[in-house]
């Protein structure tokens, strides 16, 4: 997870998982739970990582998907995407 307002964005989680579907191909369902400056990431129903982060109130969301072997050409592409408030 990044928290960025520019390119030099600091990294809030890393680490790796056995809940990604590495396969070529395969689907990986994503989620980030935000509950106030609690950011809560889940992998296909599997709970990964953990941040508080109250840098910022508001912003925007985008992801990113990258390789740690440079010489692995990584492809990515997202369908279905959703973000709701649940009611108060």
């Amino acid at each position: 997870m990044f928290s960025s307002a520019n390119t030099d964005a600091p990294v809030l989680a890393r680490s790796a998982s056995s809940s990604i579907n590495q396969r070529r191909g395969a689907a990986n369902l994503l989620a980030v739970v935000a509950h106030g400056s609690k950011l809560d990431l889940f992998i296909n129903q599997h709970h990964v990582a953990s941040v508080t982060d109250a840098t910022y109130s508001t912003g925007l969301i985008g992801t990113i998907a990258l390789s740690d072997d440079v010489s692995q050409r990584t492809d990515i592409a997202f369908a279905d995407a959703s973000i709701w408030i649940p009611s108060q």
